[in-house]
Formats: structure tokens, C-alpha cells, sequence
């Protein structure tokens, strides 16, 4: 069953997490199991972003978690968030056309 989370942070410094991000992408290549990434901006919240990222299953997820680079940039993107991330872990009951 595919698996998506839903990563909340808000920032006002986007653009040093953005590159971590990439730093992180470099790092994990050809070893995270994220098959797809969504980066939007809340429209109605200022500084305020969400990640929709999509896994093959949660257990996929759970091992692109255990990473030592997913850790590492994890510690480092918190630090550039302001306050606390949320996020909302989501078991894919169907999908298709809108």
C-alpha cells in the first residue's frame, strides 16, 4: 500500500533548507525510497511550507527514515525551522483521476 507523509515547518529561511535538501538528495542516491516529492507553499501562511512525499509502502519510509543522511539533515533543517514541524502520516486508500 502506497504511503505518503505530509512534513509542516514554517521558515524564514527557505532557501539554506532548500539546500540542505539537496545536500540531502546528493547524499541518498540510489538509497532513499522516496518515489515523488510535492514543495508547496500554504497560501494562506506566511513562511509556512508543505512536503507531500510519497513511498512504495510505510515501511519503505521507515527505512528512508533510518538513514544516517535522513537523520543528519533532519537535525540540521529543524534548526532553520521556526518552531516545531508537524507531520501527518497517510496510508493510500485509493488513487486516481481527479
Amino acid at each position: 500500500m502506497k504511503f505518503v507523509q505530509i512534513l509542516e515547518f514554517k521558515t524564514t529561511n527557505l532557501d539554506a533548507m532548500l539546500e540542505l535538501d539537496a545536500r540531502w538528495e546528493k547524499a541518498t542516491e540510489g538509497k532513499r525510497t522516496a518515489t515523488s516529492v510535492m514543495k508547496t507553499l500554504d497560501r494562506d501562511k506566511p513562511e509556512t511550507y508543505l512536503w507531500i512525499i510519497e513511498f512504495p509502502s510505510y515501511e519503505a519510509a521507515m527505512r528512508n527514515n533510518d538513514l544516517a543522511e535522513t537523520q543528519e539533515i533532519s537535525r540540521e533543517m529543524m534548526k532553520l525551522a521556526d518552531g516545531a514541524p508537524s507531520f501527518r502520516n497517510l496510508d493510500v486508500m485509493e488513487e486516481g483521476p481527479a
